[in-house]
């Protein structure tokens, strides 16, 4: 039987993996590809994949900050395709590298 901490890091990754494609996600909203890229590029100034990475690099530094799982399964779990498009997007998005950023968590923890 598999264990708790097994069934989450399938749920996280089950809930992280895909990329909603835009004509999918058009069609459970109700709307065209024009108006919800518009919408989505007015409201957060970018297309629907960068939001949607920038919630995973959210997702990661939070996985970091715990030290749930090793550096090299974070992508994965957090439903990046690959380890560089999750290091470029971390970079892009936190302006530092996911190891700098969980070496700086690791001080902060060691300092309190």
């Amino acid at each position: 039987m598999p264990s708790l901490s097994g069934h989450l890091l399938f749920i996280i990754f089950r809930l992280f993996s895909d990329l909603l494609p835009l004509i999918q996600a058009c069609s459970i909203v109700g709307t065209n590809t024009t108006y919800l890229s518009n919408t989505v590029n007015e409201m957060f100034g970018c297309n629907l994949k960068s939001l949607i990475n920038w919630y995973r690099v959210q997702y990661a530094k939070e996985v970091l900050r715990r030290g749930i799982c090793r550096l090299k399964d974070i992508p994965f779990v957090c439903g990046f395709a690959s380890k560089s498009t999750f290091y470029a997007s971390f970079k892009r998005c936190e302006g530092i590298t996911p190891n700098r950023f969980m070496n700086i968590c690791r001080k902060g923890c060691e300092e309190q």
